[in-house]
C-alpha cells in the first residue's frame, strides 16, 4: 500500500462520527479529502523530508502528517471561497463550495481543523512532559488581512497570504516533529 493510499484510507476513521443518513457535512469533508492530489501530498511530504522514513514506520509520526494534511485541506477549502481566491475548481474538480455551498464548505473546513487539533491533542496528551516546549513554539507573526474600508483586496495579496499560511503551518509541524522525535 502506498503512502497516498494509506493516508486516504485513514481519514474515514476520523470522520465516522459525522456519519448519518444523507449527511452533507460528511460528504463535503470526504469530498474535500478526495480532491487532494498525490502531488499535493508529495509536496507536503517533501517539506518534511527529514522525517519521511519516520512517517512510514512510526504511527505517531504518521498521525502528525495526517493532522497537517487536514489543515492543508481546510485552508484550500477556505481560500477557494468567492470572497477570497474565488476558485471554482481545485485539481480539475469542482471546489467544495460549488457543490455544497459556502456555509457547508466553511463548516467542513472548521471540522477538518477541529479534527486536526484533536489528533495533535491526543499525541501531546501522551507526551505531557513536552507541553512546555510545544507551548513555546513561536512561528513568525501571522498577519490578518483586515478590510475595514470594504475596498476590494487584490487577489495577489490573498494568494500571498495563502502561501504564507501554508509555509507557516508546515514550519509549525516541522517543529512538532523536531520536539517529538529528536
Amino acid at each position: 500500500m502506498s503512502l497516498y493510499e494509506k493516508i486516504n484510507g485513514n481519514y474515514i476513521k476520523y470522520f465516522d462520527k459525522y456519519r448519518t443518513k444523507k449527511n452533507q457535512l460528511l460528504s463535503a469533508i470526504l469530498y474535500g479529502i478526495n480532491v487532494l492530489s498525490k502531488d499535493e501530498i508529495d509536496y507536503i511530504i517533501d517539506q518534511l523530508k527529514d522525517y519521511n522514513e519516520l512517517i512510514l514506520t512510526n504511527d505517531v509520526a504518521f498521525e502528525i502528517l495526517n493532522s497537517l494534511i487536514l489543515n492543508y485541506i481546510a485552508l484550500n477549502m477556505i481560500y477557494s471561497l468567492p470572497h477570497l481566491l474565488n476558485k471554482p475548481n481545485h485539481n480539475s474538480c469542482c471546489s467544495n463550495h460549488i457543490i455544497f455551498g459556502e456555509s457547508i464548505s466553511q463548516l467542513a473546513a472548521f471540522c477538518l481543523i477541529t479534527e486536526s487539533s484533536n489528533i495533535l491533542n491526543q499525541i501531546f496528551k501522551k507526551n505531557r512532559h513536552l507541553l512546555p516546549t510545544i507551548n513555546n513554539i513561536i512561528i513568525k507573526d501571522d498577519e490578518l488581512i483586515l478590510n475595514s474600508s470594504e475596498m476590494e483586496i487584490k487577489k495577489e495579496i490573498i494568494k500571498n497570504d495563502y502561501n504564507n499560511k501554508i509555509k507557516t503551518i508546515i514550519e509549525k509541524y516541522r517543529e512538532y516533529y523536531k520536539i517529538l522525535f529528536n
